[in-house]
Protein backbone atom coordinates (compact mmCIF):
# COMPACT_ATOMS: atom_id res chain seq x y z
CA UNK A 1 0.00 0.00 0.00
CA UNK A 2 2.61 2.40 0.92
CA UNK A 3 4.26 1.70 -2.49
CA UNK A 4 1.59 2.86 -4.28
CA UNK A 5 0.62 5.51 -1.28
CA UNK A 6 -2.76 3.61 -1.31
CA UNK A 7 -2.51 4.27 2.55
CA UNK A 8 -3.59 7.90 1.78
CA UNK A 9 -6.53 7.49 0.10
CA UNK A 10 -7.81 3.96 1.94
CA UNK A 11 -10.20 3.78 4.43
CA UNK A 12 -9.35 1.29 7.41
CA UNK A 13 -12.19 0.45 10.35
CA UNK A 14 -10.87 -0.83 13.24
CA UNK A 15 -13.81 -2.32 15.96
CA UNK A 16 -15.21 -5.40 17.57
CA UNK A 17 -18.08 -7.46 17.60
CA UNK A 18 -18.18 -7.14 21.61
CA UNK A 19 -16.54 -6.61 24.70
CA UNK A 20 -15.29 -9.40 26.85
CA UNK A 21 -16.02 -9.86 30.96
CA UNK A 22 -13.14 -10.04 32.91
CA UNK A 23 -14.76 -10.95 36.35
CA UNK A 24 -16.15 -7.38 36.62
CA UNK A 25 -19.89 -8.95 37.45
CA UNK A 26 -18.70 -12.46 38.21
CA UNK A 27 -17.66 -14.33 35.07
CA UNK A 28 -15.38 -14.54 32.15
CA UNK A 29 -16.04 -14.42 28.36
CA UNK A 30 -19.13 -13.24 26.98
CA UNK A 31 -22.69 -15.36 25.88
CA UNK A 32 -20.96 -17.98 23.68
CA UNK A 33 -18.23 -18.61 26.01
CA UNK A 34 -19.57 -18.16 29.64
CA UNK A 35 -22.81 -19.92 28.33
CA UNK A 36 -24.32 -16.83 30.26
CA UNK A 37 -25.31 -13.65 28.58
CA UNK A 38 -25.57 -10.03 29.96
CA UNK A 39 -25.87 -6.40 28.84
CA UNK A 40 -22.89 -5.10 30.88
CA UNK A 41 -20.52 -2.50 29.41
CA UNK A 42 -17.54 -4.46 29.35
CA UNK A 43 -19.62 -6.54 26.98
CA UNK A 44 -21.49 -3.98 25.09
CA UNK A 45 -18.50 -1.21 24.69
CA UNK A 46 -16.45 -1.60 21.91
CA UNK A 47 -13.21 0.36 19.99
CA UNK A 48 -14.43 2.17 16.82
CA UNK A 49 -11.63 3.87 14.77
CA UNK A 50 -11.60 5.41 11.60
CA UNK A 51 -8.81 6.42 9.18
CA UNK A 52 -9.33 7.89 5.83
CA UNK A 53 -6.01 10.96 5.67
CA UNK A 54 -8.04 11.58 2.54
CA UNK A 55 -11.47 12.39 4.06
CA UNK A 56 -10.67 13.03 7.58
CA UNK A 57 -8.89 15.41 10.38
CA UNK A 58 -7.02 13.20 12.57
CA UNK A 59 -7.06 13.23 16.46
CA UNK A 60 -10.71 13.94 16.79
CA UNK A 61 -12.69 12.03 19.63
CA UNK A 62 -16.03 12.41 19.23
CA UNK A 63 -17.99 12.75 22.57
CA UNK A 64 -21.03 10.47 23.28
CA UNK A 65 -22.15 7.05 21.97
CA UNK A 66 -21.88 5.51 18.77
CA UNK A 67 -23.53 2.40 17.75
CA UNK A 68 -21.98 -0.68 15.58
CA UNK A 69 -25.35 0.09 13.19
CA UNK A 70 -23.63 3.26 12.45
CA UNK A 71 -21.05 2.11 10.85
CA UNK A 72 -22.14 0.81 8.05
CA UNK A 73 -23.59 4.48 6.27
CA UNK A 74 -20.43 6.28 7.84
CA UNK A 75 -18.49 3.89 5.34
CA UNK A 76 -21.17 4.65 2.69
CA UNK A 77 -21.45 8.35 3.76
CA UNK A 78 -17.38 8.81 3.65
CA UNK A 79 -16.96 6.98 0.33
CA UNK A 80 -19.68 9.08 -1.46
CA UNK A 81 -22.46 6.30 -1.91
CA UNK A 82 -25.68 6.56 -0.75
CA UNK A 83 -26.96 5.37 2.41
CA UNK A 84 -30.55 2.82 1.91
CA UNK A 85 -33.37 3.95 4.05
CA UNK A 86 -33.70 0.49 5.20
CA UNK A 87 -30.37 0.53 7.32
CA UNK A 88 -31.30 1.07 11.07
CA UNK A 89 -28.14 3.20 12.29
CA UNK A 90 -27.04 6.90 11.26
CA UNK A 91 -24.12 8.32 9.48
CA UNK A 92 -21.35 9.63 11.80
CA UNK A 93 -19.46 11.81 9.69
CA UNK A 94 -21.34 15.35 10.70
CA UNK A 95 -20.16 14.64 13.65
CA UNK A 96 -17.28 14.06 12.72
CA UNK A 97 -17.02 17.59 11.15
CA UNK A 98 -18.27 19.33 13.60
CA UNK A 99 -21.85 19.29 11.78
CA UNK A 100 -24.18 17.03 14.00
CA UNK A 101 -25.36 17.19 17.41
CA UNK A 102 -23.52 16.23 19.87
CA UNK A 103 -26.16 14.02 21.60
CA UNK A 104 -25.79 10.41 20.60
CA UNK A 105 -28.94 8.01 19.93
CA UNK A 106 -29.63 5.61 22.55
CA UNK A 107 -28.22 2.33 21.81
CA UNK A 108 -30.24 -1.56 21.57
CA UNK A 109 -28.77 -4.55 21.99
CA UNK A 110 -29.60 -8.17 22.05
CA UNK A 111 -28.34 -11.61 22.80
CA UNK A 112 -29.78 -14.83 23.69
CA UNK A 113 -28.63 -16.31 26.97
CA UNK A 114 -26.19 -18.69 25.92
CA UNK A 115 -25.13 -17.01 22.75
CA UNK A 116 -24.18 -19.82 19.35
CA UNK A 117 -24.41 -22.74 21.82
CA UNK A 118 -28.40 -21.74 23.35
CA UNK A 119 -30.31 -24.93 22.75
CA UNK A 120 -33.82 -24.74 21.72
CA UNK A 121 -35.20 -23.87 25.05
CA UNK A 122 -32.49 -21.15 25.91
CA UNK A 123 -33.12 -19.53 22.52
CA UNK A 124 -36.51 -18.56 23.86
CA UNK A 125 -35.02 -16.23 26.42
CA UNK A 126 -33.82 -13.05 25.23
CA UNK A 127 -32.36 -10.25 26.78
CA UNK A 128 -32.77 -6.72 25.39
CA UNK A 129 -31.71 -3.32 26.23
CA UNK A 130 -31.17 0.30 25.94
CA UNK A 131 -28.73 2.63 26.77
CA UNK A 132 -28.07 6.56 26.74
CA UNK A 133 -25.32 8.34 27.60
CA UNK A 134 -26.87 8.18 31.39
CA UNK A 135 -28.81 5.74 31.68
CA UNK A 136 -29.27 1.88 30.95
CA UNK A 137 -32.32 -0.64 30.88
CA UNK A 138 -31.93 -4.16 31.04
CA UNK A 139 -34.77 -6.44 30.28
CA UNK A 140 -34.78 -10.59 30.29
CA UNK A 141 -38.05 -11.91 28.03
CA UNK A 142 -38.38 -15.30 28.04
CA UNK A 143 -41.45 -17.51 30.05
CA UNK A 144 -43.74 -15.24 29.44
CA UNK A 145 -42.51 -13.07 31.81
CA UNK A 146 -40.26 -9.88 31.53
CA UNK A 147 -37.71 -9.09 34.39
CA UNK A 148 -35.64 -5.89 34.23
CA UNK A 149 -32.82 -3.61 35.61
CA UNK A 150 -32.16 -0.12 35.63
CA UNK A 151 -28.53 1.29 36.12
CA UNK A 152 -27.60 4.56 36.52
CA UNK A 153 -24.42 4.80 34.25
CA UNK A 154 -22.86 8.37 35.35
CA UNK A 155 -23.84 7.32 38.98
CA UNK A 156 -22.63 3.90 38.93
CA UNK A 157 -20.56 3.20 35.93
CA UNK A 158 -19.89 -0.37 37.53
CA UNK A 159 -23.67 -1.30 36.95
CA UNK A 160 -24.24 -2.48 40.70
CA UNK A 161 -27.22 -1.05 41.52
CA UNK A 162 -30.04 -1.46 40.35
CA UNK A 163 -33.17 1.23 40.40
CA UNK A 164 -36.01 -0.30 38.71
CA UNK A 165 -38.50 0.19 41.22
CA UNK A 166 -36.96 3.51 41.98
CA UNK A 167 -36.48 5.46 39.26
CA UNK A 168 -39.91 3.88 38.24
CA UNK A 169 -40.73 7.16 35.56
CA UNK A 170 -37.10 6.45 33.69
CA UNK A 171 -37.68 2.61 33.68
CA UNK A 172 -41.08 3.17 32.29
CA UNK A 173 -39.65 5.59 29.58
CA UNK A 174 -37.08 3.84 28.43
CA UNK A 175 -39.10 0.50 28.39
CA UNK A 176 -41.43 2.02 26.09
CA UNK A 177 -38.52 3.31 23.40
CA UNK A 178 -36.97 -0.13 23.78
CA UNK A 179 -40.49 -2.34 23.23
CA UNK A 180 -40.94 0.08 20.56
CA UNK A 181 -37.55 -0.10 19.18
CA UNK A 182 -38.37 -3.63 18.57
CA UNK A 183 -41.24 -3.74 17.35
CA UNK A 184 -39.95 -1.32 14.42
CA UNK A 185 -37.07 -3.79 13.73
CA UNK A 186 -38.74 -7.11 13.50
CA UNK A 187 -41.31 -5.03 11.22
CA UNK A 188 -38.66 -3.80 8.96
CA UNK A 189 -37.45 -7.39 8.85
CA UNK A 190 -40.89 -9.05 8.11
CA UNK A 191 -41.36 -6.83 5.36
CA UNK A 192 -37.90 -7.27 3.91
CA UNK A 193 -38.99 -11.20 4.00
CA UNK A 194 -41.73 -10.82 2.12
CA UNK A 195 -39.99 -8.86 -0.56
CA UNK A 196 -37.58 -11.70 -0.66
CA UNK A 197 -37.41 -14.17 -3.78
CA UNK A 198 -36.86 -17.65 -2.46
CA UNK A 199 -34.31 -19.40 -4.53
CA UNK A 200 -33.03 -22.94 -4.50
CA UNK A 201 -30.11 -25.04 -5.00
CA UNK A 202 -30.05 -28.56 -5.35
CA UNK A 203 -26.67 -28.38 -3.67
CA UNK A 204 -27.91 -27.26 -0.73
CA UNK A 205 -30.26 -30.82 -0.09
CA UNK A 206 -28.10 -33.31 2.33
CA UNK A 207 -27.54 -36.64 0.54
CA UNK A 208 -29.36 -38.57 3.41
CA UNK A 209 -31.95 -36.11 4.30
CA UNK A 210 -35.48 -37.61 4.07
CA UNK A 211 -37.95 -35.17 1.30
CA UNK A 212 -41.73 -35.39 1.92
CA UNK A 213 -44.23 -33.59 2.09
CA UNK A 214 -44.46 -32.00 5.84
CA UNK A 215 -47.32 -31.94 7.90
CA UNK A 216 -47.62 -28.81 10.02
CA UNK A 217 -48.33 -29.94 13.87
CA UNK A 218 -48.56 -26.29 15.40
CA UNK A 219 -50.81 -24.43 15.31
CA UNK A 220 -53.69 -26.48 15.00
CA UNK A 221 -55.86 -26.06 11.82
CA UNK A 222 -58.81 -23.87 12.86
CA UNK A 223 -57.02 -23.25 16.14
CA UNK A 224 -56.98 -20.43 18.83
CA UNK A 225 -53.61 -19.17 19.72
CA UNK A 226 -54.06 -17.60 23.01
CA UNK A 227 -50.77 -15.50 23.95
CA UNK A 228 -51.19 -14.93 27.56
CA UNK A 229 -48.79 -12.35 30.38
CA UNK A 230 -46.71 -9.77 29.44
CA UNK A 231 -45.12 -11.57 26.68
CA UNK A 232 -45.39 -14.68 24.60
CA UNK A 233 -44.38 -16.97 21.84
CA UNK A 234 -45.96 -18.19 18.74
CA UNK A 235 -44.38 -21.97 18.07
CA UNK A 236 -45.02 -23.14 14.00
CA UNK A 237 -43.48 -27.06 14.03
CA UNK A 238 -44.00 -29.21 11.71
CA UNK A 239 -42.83 -32.77 10.41
CA UNK A 240 -39.88 -33.70 8.52
CA UNK A 241 -36.06 -33.64 8.43
CA UNK A 242 -33.89 -31.60 10.92
CA UNK A 243 -31.38 -31.40 8.93
CA UNK A 244 -33.32 -29.40 6.02
CA UNK A 245 -34.09 -25.69 5.61
CA UNK A 246 -37.79 -25.12 5.10
CA UNK A 247 -39.92 -22.12 3.86
CA UNK A 248 -42.91 -21.04 6.51
CA UNK A 249 -45.36 -19.46 3.64
CA UNK A 250 -47.89 -17.22 4.93
CA UNK A 251 -50.71 -15.30 3.90
CA UNK A 252 -51.96 -13.05 6.72
CA UNK A 253 -55.38 -10.64 6.97
CA UNK A 254 -57.85 -9.94 4.71
CA UNK A 255 -58.88 -7.46 2.28
CA UNK A 256 -56.84 -4.27 2.56
CA UNK A 257 -54.85 -5.30 5.68
CA UNK A 258 -53.18 -8.55 4.20
CA UNK A 259 -49.34 -9.09 4.02
CA UNK A 260 -48.02 -12.53 1.95
CA UNK A 261 -44.22 -13.69 2.28
CA UNK A 262 -41.86 -16.56 2.84
CA UNK A 263 -39.63 -16.87 5.69
CA UNK A 264 -36.94 -19.43 6.14
CA UNK A 265 -36.13 -21.81 8.77
CA UNK A 266 -33.77 -24.61 9.73
CA UNK A 267 -35.47 -27.70 11.01
CA UNK A 268 -38.76 -28.51 11.70
CA UNK A 269 -39.41 -25.73 14.31
CA UNK A 270 -39.92 -22.13 13.92
CA UNK A 271 -40.16 -19.81 17.30
CA UNK A 272 -41.54 -16.39 17.23
CA UNK A 273 -40.74 -14.20 20.20
CA UNK A 274 -40.53 -13.69 23.23
CA UNK A 275 -41.91 -10.06 22.22
CA UNK A 276 -43.31 -7.36 24.70
CA UNK A 277 -47.03 -6.89 24.93
CA UNK A 278 -46.97 -3.96 22.58
CA UNK A 279 -45.68 -6.45 20.08
CA UNK A 280 -48.81 -8.57 20.61
CA UNK A 281 -51.30 -6.68 21.06
CA UNK A 282 -51.97 -5.60 17.46
CA UNK A 283 -51.38 -9.40 15.78
CA UNK A 284 -55.75 -9.59 16.57
CA UNK A 285 -56.26 -7.20 13.89
CA UNK A 286 -54.30 -8.97 11.61
CA UNK A 287 -56.92 -12.55 11.68
CA UNK A 288 -56.77 -14.81 10.14
CA UNK A 289 -53.42 -16.21 9.96
CA UNK A 290 -52.86 -18.78 7.13
CA UNK A 291 -49.11 -20.93 6.14
CA UNK A 292 -47.97 -23.82 4.84
CA UNK A 293 -44.38 -24.84 4.70
CA UNK A 294 -42.19 -26.80 2.26
CA UNK A 295 -38.10 -28.00 1.95
CA UNK A 296 -36.29 -24.91 0.74
CA UNK A 297 -37.50 -24.47 -2.82
CA UNK A 298 -38.87 -27.15 -3.62
CA UNK A 299 -42.69 -26.43 -4.77
CA UNK A 300 -43.90 -30.04 -5.59
CA UNK A 301 -43.56 -30.89 -1.46
CA UNK A 302 -45.53 -28.18 -0.14
CA UNK A 303 -47.96 -28.65 2.89
CA UNK A 304 -51.48 -28.21 2.82
CA UNK A 305 -52.52 -24.71 3.71
CA UNK A 306 -53.99 -24.03 7.57
CA UNK A 307 -55.68 -21.27 9.06
CA UNK A 308 -55.89 -19.86 12.26
CA UNK A 309 -56.23 -16.87 14.63
CA UNK A 310 -54.82 -14.97 17.56
CA UNK A 311 -55.99 -13.62 20.73
CA UNK A 312 -55.00 -11.37 23.74
CA UNK A 313 -56.31 -11.27 26.74
CA UNK A 314 -57.40 -8.07 28.04
CA UNK A 315 -55.82 -6.21 30.59
CA UNK A 316 -56.32 -6.42 33.80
Amino acid sequence: MTRWKLHRNTLLVITADHGEELFEHGFIGHASTAIHATMYDEVLKIPLIFHAPSRLTGGLILKGQARQVDIMPTILDIVGLPIPTSIHGVSLLPRMKGKGEERSLPAISESISAGYQSTLEQERTVLRSIRTEDWKLVCTQGNEVEVCKLFNLRKDPGETTDLFHVEREMASQLKKKLHASTIQMQTKQLAMLAREKVRFNQDDIPRDAKLEKPVILSPKDQGVIRLSKESGQLVVSWTGDKKLTYVIQYDVGKDFRNLKGSIPAQGTRKVFGPLPREAWEPLPYWNPYRIRISPYGLEEYWSDWIEFSIEVPAKH
